[in-house]
């Protein structure tokens, strides 16, 4: 296991083993309770043999010139109300239903907006039927659909084909959209009635993303 110091501050409270590689990157992501850059978790190294000489602390690592650091000790951290935890925990629940969206898609604002052209231009194309379709020229298939016309020769051989696989695609996704959307909303309402943090808390680990 790596050995990593936890800052909080700019100074160094604790060192301690962890395998962080074990830890799923939603729970790495989401060690900043207090929602102000800290606690946060960075490996050590050591250099050379005896006391202490230093002590750098670097925005990826923390190096000790031989030694280890001085432990400074820290105010007990506040713990946060049930209300600041419930927050918390539904925005990990939101960032845990993106990475899964994720999976089958890819993210950016940009791309959204072409799956969205994309999609619409297959249903018009859909519309007028296979043969009017595949009768347009080159130039007519850009100018009437031009992101879907990208598609012709790279993802199907023609405009209706191509029309055909976005809509498959659209579909299977809707699906799978289906579940992803239902388990973020009923595991945010599930922290949202808990009573308790430990309720909180048990209702967040309780989330299951079969997708």
């Amino acid at each position: 296991m790596q050995e990593y110091a936890v800052l909080d501050g700019g100074q160094i409270l604790r060192r301690k083993s962890y395998d962080l590689s074990t830890w799923p990157e939603y729970k790495r992501n989401a060690v900043d309770v207090k929602g102000d850059g800290g606690p946060v978790y960075r490996p050590v190294s050591y250099v050379g043999e005896g006391p202490i000489e230093a002590v750098a602390i670097g925005m990826s690592a923390v190096t000790i010139t031989r030694s280890a650091a001085t432990l400074v000790e820290p105010e007990p951290l506040p713990i946060p109300t049930l209300a600041e935890l419930k927050d918390q925990l539904s925005a990990n629940v939101d960032m845990q239903a993106e990475q899964v969206r994720q999976k089958y898609i890819t993210a950016g604002d940009g791309m959204v907006m072409t799956y969205r052209e994309k999609f619409e231009q297959a249903e018009l194309v859909n519309e007028i039927g296979e043969v009017a379709a595949n009768a347009l020229s080159s130039e007519e298939r850009i100018a009437a659909y031009p992101t879907l016309a990208a598609s012709v020769g790279l993802e199907a051989p023609t405009l209706w084909e191509c029309a055909q696989l976005v809509r498959l695609n659209y579909a299977q996704f809707a699906q799978l959209s289906h579940v992803i959307e239902k388990t973020r909303l009923s595991g945010k309402a599930s922290v949202s009635s808990a009573s308790t943090a430990e309720e909180a808390q048990a209702a967040y680990e309780a989330i299951q993303w079969t997708v």
